[in-house]
C-alpha cells in the first residue's frame, strides 16, 4: 500500500510541476546496467588479452595506434580498457612496448608492441 501512494504522491507531484513550470520533465535513464550487457563486457575485456597476443604472433612489431581499432570493433570495450589490457600484459612481461621511455606508465598510439618472452 506503501508503494502505490508514493507513486501517486510521485505522479501528483509530477503534474504539478509540469502546471507550473509548463516543461516536461527529461526522462531518467535507470541507474542499473543491462545484465547481457555487463556478461558481454566482462568476457570482452577478458577477450581482448588475447586479441593482443594474437596480433603479435610470430614476432610482429604493430604500434598501438593499428591495433586498438579491429579489437574495438569486435569486442564491447573501450580504448582506455585497452590500453590498461596492454599495460598489465606488459608488467606481466607478455608484451614488450620497445619505443616507451624507461619512467613512461601510459601506453601511447605511437607505441611500437612486440610478444615478451613470456608469451
Amino acid at each position: 500500500m506503501g508503494r502505490e501512494a508514493a507513486a501517486v504522491r510521485e505522479e501528483a507531484l509530477q503534474r504539478d510541476r509540469e502546471a507550473r513550470s509548463g516543461q516536461m520533465p527529461l526522462l531518467v535513464a535507470p541507474l542499473e546496467v543491462d545484465p547481457p550487457y555487463e556478461a558481454q563486457h566482462a568476457v570482452d575485456v577478458t577477450g581482448t588479452e588475447v586479441d593482443v597476443l594474437a596480433a603479435l604472433a610470430g614476432g610482429k612489431r604493430i604500434t598501438f595506434e593499428q591495433i586498438w581499432p579491429g579489437i574495438l570493433e569486435r569486442r564491447h570495450v573501450t580504448v582506455a580498457e585497452l590500453r590498461g589490457v596492454v599495460r598489465v600484459l606488459r608488467d606481466g612481461g607478455r608484451v614488450r612496448v620497445e619505443n616507451a621511455k624507461p619512467r613512461e606508465r601510459a601506453i601511447k598510439d605511437e607505441h611500437v608492441l612486440v610478444a615478451g618472452v613470456g608469451a
